[in-house]
């Protein structure tokens, strides 16, 4: 019995593997060995490899001619599986690629069923296909995984009305907060204890392409295309029916609360100019009494002066006459001694 597997070039050996030149006392153990040997080919390319080279063939990058039937492929040789055109990190002119997910469980009977049909050709374009199993854990599984998503435009409708729904809602309770608290001040904001003035919700179309642009950030690579549904998002944009826009909110003419402090400054200002006017009619007050005392006293000395009483009219009389009277001083003669 065979004890290695011995490659040889041109007279010249290149490895020696004796695990693939030992063959185990089971059906189809020489497929079995080949993929044990395989295996061991793939874990050494692994360590030193991060990343295939997309323009490299599968024989090049790992040094081989051929691959058994079926077994595991490096996951890195696969980029995007989930797009609608998975990058390949290698080169596949011979090969026809093909991609399907099965359940994690039933890995080892495709393999046992799959194994005996001999190998894959790597080297003399025999047109072989290959068909990429992708291992999806049991709970995860459904046939449908790799179909290409459709477009819930049910979903899309209801989105779109929901947030017509919450515009005209924000739109009203926008036109309530500025007609109680519109043109405050923050210190005026803060005494009447308004609640906070919030944005308007985000429409669903920017939504919607906000989620296309993260998705795309995801992909790490701006070549690389859109997964459905994003792709179709961007190409043709569901259009809604039944929709309308909701237009700008307009601010309210009456602002109460601006009203109510601008009528309580006007209000301060009349009672200051009250306070005022009283001030200086209590002034007038006091100076028109001064007059009337000095009137009386006057009008006492009069009285006295015509002969009279106080209070008979005839000092009030005099005072009268003397507006008009003329006083001429008597000449003094000097003659006389």
């Amino acid at each position: 019995m065979p004890v290695a597997l011995v490659k040889v070039i041109d007279k010249t050996p290149e490895w020696l593997d004796p695990v693939a030149g030992r063959f185990s006392s089971e059906p189809d153990a020489a497929y079995r060995t080949f993929l044990a040997h395989s295996i061991t080919v793939l874990e050494q390319w692994m360590a030193s490899h991060n990343k295939g080279d997309a323009h490299a063939s599968l024989a090049a990058q790992f040094g081989v001619d051929y691959l058994p039937a079926a077994g595991p492929l490096p996951a890195v040789l696969v980029e995007g599986p989930a797009s609608k055109v998975p990058k390949l990190a290698f080169q596949p002119a011979d090969l026809q690629v093909e991609m399907t997910p099965i359940p994690a469980s039933t890995v080892g009977s495709v393999i046992d069923r799959e194994l005996p049909r001999g190998v894959i050709d790597l080297v003399h374009g025999l047109g072989d296909r290959i068909r990429l199993l992708l291992a999806i854990p049991d709970l995860d599984y459904r046939p449908n995984l790799m179909d290409l998503p459709q477009r819930d435009t049910a979903l899309e409708d209801e989105l779109f009305h929901r947030e017509e729904a919450a515009s005209l809602a924000w739109k009203e309770w926008w036109r309530q907060w500025q007609l109680l608290f519109g043109g405050l001040a923050t210190d005026g904001l803060k005494m009447a204890q308004a609640s906070t003035l919030v944005d308007r919700p985000r429409d669903a179309a920017t939504f919607r392409n906000d989620l296309v642009a993260q998705r795309r950030l995801t992909l790490g690579d701006d070549s690389l295309p859109l997964p459905e549904p994003y792709a179709s998002h961007l190409l043709a944009p569901h259009a809604v029916s039944g929709s309308a826009k909701v237009e700008a909110p307009v601010a309210p003419a009456e602002q109460l609360l601006q009203q109510r402090g601008d009528l309580r400054s006007s209000i301060q200002t009349l009672e200051a100019d009250l306070d005022e006017s009283y001030r200086l009619l209590n002034e007038m007050n006091d100076y028109l009494g001064l007059q009337r005392q000095q009137l009386d006293s006057l009008t006492v000395s009069f009285s006295a002066l015509a002969g009279g009483v106080a209070g008979d009219g005839s000092g009030s009389s005099m005072m009268r006459w003397n507006g008009s009277a003329a006083f001429d001083p008597n000449a003094i003669d000097t003659t006389k001694g």
